[in-house]
């Protein structure tokens, strides 16, 4: 035959091309056919349209060998491999390793959140209040109230020493509740910055502070203090604390402490 015809093997054929005095020779089990250029052209559009089986094979080239390993290596990559029960049991150890070791980090970590929170919040309460009576041009109090082991803090609007639906709240419970005095560390680096005035604790007792229409604090008959709100937590002391201290002036200072009691102002 002539170069220009083509010669069609069906894709499951096997066995190596042998050139037989200078003539392309297959076994004499596998079929071959020759075509002119234009029937070729028709049988390949025909072939790939309907989806055949066929492969073209140029006259003088030889068609690759599959051998059986290679047959069975690629049906293995072509199926999804899971995981063994014994993998399955390192990991699950090693994340209850990993579990074991970050767990009291971030237990740490997230109740130093809602201390520095539960601070910020009870001085926004305070400049609330304070803001309050400038507004109003008139006696405004902020009081506090333990109910069990919880303490509400309020701005008393009403003026009737009860918290209301209506009025400023926020609540303190463990781990960042109101402390007395006896449960916080010493405030000798707090007192240090105040000058001659003393301290007065006034978390830890039901009570109420009140700001006058200047927005000072209102002391009635009384001598000037330093008023001082511990926040902390009376089972883990680990975890720090915290101190909103208000100034005669009505000012607002934040600071912080470990429990070896290192005050610093933050705030």
């Amino acid at each position: 035959m002539g170069s220009q015809y083509q010669r069609i093997l069906p894709t499951n054929s096997f066995g190596p091309s042998l050139e037989v005095s200078g003539f392309p020779w297959y076994p004499s089990d596998v079929p071959y056919y020759y075509f002119s250029p234009r029937a070729f052209s028709a049988l390949c559009h025909f072939g790939l349209r309907k989806g055949r089986n066929t492969s073209v094979v140029p006259v003088g080239s030889s068609r690759p060998k599959m051998g059986r390993k290679d047959t069975i290596a690629s049906k293995r990559r072509g199926l999804s491999r899971g995981f063994s029960t014994l993998e399955v049991l390192v990991a699950l150890v090693v994340i209850l390793i990993l579990g074991a070791m970050v767990s009291p980090q971030v237990v740490r970590t997230l109740r130093t959140y809602q201390l520095n929170d539960k601070a910020t919040r009870l001085a926004g309460l305070v400049k609330v209040t304070r803001f309050e009576a400038i507004r109003t041009n008139t006696k405004v109090s902020m009081g506090l109230v333990q109910a069990g082991g919880q303490w509400t803090v309020w701005k008393d609007t009403i003026a009737n020493g009860t918290p209301d639906a209506t009025e400023v709240q926020e609540v303190f419970g463990e781990p960042a509740n109101l402390l007395a005095a006896a449960a916080a560390p010493s405030p000798a680096p707090i007192a240090a910055t105040v000058g001659t005035l003393n301290l007065t604790v006034k978390s830890g007792a039901n009570g109420a502070i009140t700001f006058d229409a200047r927005g000072a604090v209102d002391y009635g008959a009384g001598p000037q203090t330093v008023y001082v709100f511990y926040v902390g937590s009376a089972t883990d002391p680990q975890v720090g604390y915290r101190a909103v201290v208000v100034l005669p002036s009505g000012a607002t200072q934040l600071w912080t402490s470990t429990s070896a009691g290192n005050w610093r102002r933050t705030g």
